[in-house]
């Protein structure tokens, strides 16, 4: 790098540590003074920087990455998984789904990652979970465990970034990445498989405390209780991300391989047996009490799906039942798709709940135009359960905002394929 483009760059790095709140916003100007297009990694950059800056003192070094290797449960081997292409009503498909990525995939192994080498320091920063093993060298070692490269920064490194010094707690689990907030699908899909897996690891959910992004949903506190894990075991964070840090010692901490790689949704890109262990976590008891056979799950708000007059008569004719899920608790939830034969939904979080279908259950999931994602095919197909989708034209004008969050038309000439296959 010339010395020109040196100065720019550090000139850029010491703005967002004047000012974090910028760092989205210096993305496009590093990249262009790195000569990059639109690659670096802004956490990346700013170890270069730290350590060309600090050079007396505690410095972080990523050749300090902690050790997990030395308590590792692996929990499901790695997997092959070839799929067909899913049957697609539309001629304009989903292109997800044709994707090689998605056809073949390969789940990594799930690993339990266990800590007890010494006093960690655990930081949430910039939506990002961060941990932190102060070292015999005195020198702390910083391990990044967010999904994805995400622009997460530790800007000064070590129990400094503290603006107070921070609370000790025994034992820590850590299962929280950037997806971790309020989100029903990525807290079924990405977070539950992690709490999960812990029983099988050996680990007793009781002796340990939980920490979370945001303040928990009743569905999640639901679903935590079902893992054995009480309120007062959770650490619920509610900062603004942007500004402010939260840290936590421990002397344990325990993470998951799923944690610390690549946005692997869903349940580890399908692996079965972590499905079967998230169905047997969150079972509930059968309740003798008349739920639908056909579900049509509808959406207030954005995205709703709207059938036109053939789709109409035939959800009446088939006796389809239309179902507001924000209206159901988690465990009605669950009876209600345990006990159906048939689901119709937009693509949505609404969705995460066919993992609890019987295997054989038919799917239909609408996509908007130009917007697909594989993870629902993904949990169909794991679940053994006969997926279709198709992609609709949008109902009325564009809303602003994503693409996927217009209202769309349910077309009856599609309804009326699909319920005869």
């Amino acid at each position: 790098m010339e010395s020109g483009e040196q100065s720019e760059v550090e000139a850029i790095l010491q703005k967002v540590e004047r000012e974090p709140w910028r760092v989205q916003d210096s993305r496009e100007k590093l990249n262009r003074a790195l000569g990059r297009a639109n690659q670096a990694r802004l956490g990346d950059v700013f170890f270069d920087h730290y350590r060309r800056s600090n050079s007396g003192g505690k410095r972080l070094e990523e050749t300090d990455a902690l050790d997990w290797t030395r308590a590792a449960h692996v929990i499901c081997p790695e997997v092959m998984q070839a799929r067909p292409p899913p049957v697609c009503l539309t001629d304009d498909s989903p292109t997800a789904l044709a994707r090689p990525e998605y056809l073949s995939s390969k789940s990594k192994d799930f690993v339990v990652w266990e800590g007890t080498a010494g006093r960690y320091t655990f930081h949430y920063a910039y939506n990002t979970p961060w941990v932190m093993l102060e070292s015999a060298a005195a020198r702390p070692a910083l391990r990044r465990i967010s999904a994805r490269g995400v622009d997460a920064i530790n800007l000064k490194g070590g129990s400094e970034i503290c603006k107070r010094k921070p609370p000790l707690v025994p034992r820590l689990v850590v299962a929280i990445d950037e997806f971790a907030g309020n989100n029903y699908c990525h807290w079924i899909m990405d977070t539950i498989p992690r709490l999960a897996s812990m029983r099988q690891a050996g680990l007793d959910t009781a002796e340990y405390n939980y920490v979370f992004s945001r303040r928990l949903a009743p569905f999640q506190l639901r679903t935590l209780v079902l893992l054995g894990i009480k309120p007062h075991q959770c650490i619920q964070m509610d900062v603004n991300m942007q500004d402010e840090v939260v840290s936590i010692e421990t002397d344990t901490v325990v993470s998951f391989s799923t944690v610390g790689m690549d946005f692997n949704h869903a349940l580890n890109k399908g692996q079965p047996g972590l499905l079967e262990i998230v169905k047997d976590a969150l079972s509930i008891p059968e309740v003798n009490r008349d739920t639908p056979k056909m579900i049509f799950v509808n959406r207030r708000g954005s995205r709703r799906l709207v059938p036109d007059e053939a789709a109409s008569k035939l959800l009446e004719r088939y006796q389809f039942a239309e179902c507001f899920l924000e209206d159901f608790s988690f465990d009605e939830q669950v009876q209600m798709f345990r006990g159906a034969d048939a689901v119709v939904a937009s693509h949505g979080a609404g969705l995460t709940n066919i993992l609890f279908c019987r295997p054989g259950t038919k799917v239909l999931e609408i996509f908007p135009q130009q917007y697909s994602t594989g993870a629902f095919a993904i949990a169909a197909h794991s679940n053994n359960l006969r997926y279709t989708c198709a992609v609709a034209e949008r109902y009325g004008t564009h809303k602003g905002g994503h693409i996927r969050d217009n209202d769309h038309v349910l077309d009856g000439r599609v309804l009326d394929e699909w319920l005869s296959l």
